[in-house]
C-alpha cells in the first residue's frame, strides 16, 4: 500500500493506493477538493496506465519508470494535459512539485 499527501490547487489532498491483484492498483482519496479514484494497471515493462476521476475530471495517464527511482506521468489529469515527474527522495518515497492539470501541486507518495 502507498499513501499520498500534500496540496493540489490550494487544497489539502490525500489518497491511498492499494494493490488489488498483482500488477493492478486502486486509488481512492480527495484531490483538489474532489473525491477522486483511479485504477492503475501494469501495461509493459516499467510502464503503467492510470484511468479514473481525479480532481473532479475524467483522467487518464501513462506512468513510465525513467530512472532508478524516478517516474514520468503523462496524460490528462485534473482537466488538462499534464506531464509531471515523481522523484525519489528516500527509501520508498517519491515527491512531485509541479503543475497537475491547472493546479499547483506538492505531494509526497510513500510506502505505508
Amino acid at each position: 500500500m502507498f499513501k499520498a499527501a500534500g496540496w493540489v490547487g490550494g487544497q489539502e489532498s490525500y489518497a491511498a493506493i492499494q494493490e488489488t491483484v498483482k500488477g493492478k492498483y486502486k486509488a481512492n482519496g480527495h484531490i483538489a477538493g474532489h473525491e477522486s479514484f483511479a485504477e492503475i494497471s501494469r501495461v509493459g515493462n516499467k510502464q503503467w496506465r492510470l484511468a479514473g476521476n481525479i480532481g473532479g475530471f475524467d483522467s487518464h495517464a501513462t506512468i513510465t519508470q525513467t530512472g532508478n527511482n524516478e517516474w514520468r506521468v503523462c496524460g490528462r489529469l485534473c482537466g488538462r494535459e499534464t506531464i509531471v515527474t515523481l522523484s525519489g527522495v528516500g527509501d520508498g518515497q517519491w515527491q512531485l512539485c509541479e503543475i497537475v492539470g491547472s493546479h499547483q501541486a506538492s505531494m509526497t507518495i510513500r510506502r505505508a
